[in-house]
C-alpha cells in the first residue's frame, strides 16, 4: 500500500490535540481511497506510481509552522484536489470505475463541507471581507 507524504509531514509539527485527530481521520480516508484506487489500477494493469518515503521526520518542530499553517496546507490540498475527482468522474466511459469515481468525489465533498466547519469554529479560515454599500 502507498504511504502519505504530506499528512505525515505536517502531523509532525501539528501541536492541537483536535487537529491531530482531525489528520489521523484524514490519514485513514486517503489510504481507504489509495487502497481502492490500487486495486483498480491492477485490474486495468496501469502501472502504479512510485511511493513516497516511509516516514517524514524532522529533527525539531519549526515555530513557523502553525496549527492555523497546517489547517490551511490541507484545506488547499483538499480544495485542489475536488476537481481532480470530478475530472476522473467526467471522463470515465466504464460503470465500475464512474462508480468508484462518484464515491470518491461525493466522500471528498463531505470531508469539505465538515472540514471547513472544523476551521470555523478553531478560527481558522479566513473571513471574507464584508463590503459595505
Amino acid at each position: 500500500m502507498r504511504r502519505l507524504s504530506l499528512p505525515n509531514y505536517m502531523a509532525n509539527f501539528a501541536r492541537d490535540s483536535d487537529l491531530k485527530a482531525v489528520i489521523a481521520l484524514g490519514q485513514s480516508t486517503i489510504r481507504k481511497h489509495i487502497q481502492e484506487l490500487e486495486k483498480l489500477m491492477k485490474k486495468f494493469a496501469i502501472p502504479v506510481p512510485s511511493q513516497p518515503p516511509e516516514s517524514e521526520n524532522t529533527a525539531r518542530p519549526l515555530d513557523a509552522i502553525s496549527d492555523r499553517y497546517i489547517y490551511r496546507q490541507i484545506l488547499q490540498g483538499i480544495q485542489s484536489f475536488l476537481p481532480v475527482h470530478m475530472v476522473a468522474f467526467q471522463q470515465s466511459v466504464n460503470p465500475e470505475v464512474r462508480k468508484i469515481f462518484k464515491s470518491l468525489l461525493i466522500e471528498e465533498i463531505n470531508i469539505y463541507e465538515n472540514f471547513v466547519t472544523y476551521g470555523q469554529l478553531k478560527g481558522w479560515v479566513l473571513k471574507p471581507p464584508s463590503f459595505k454599500g
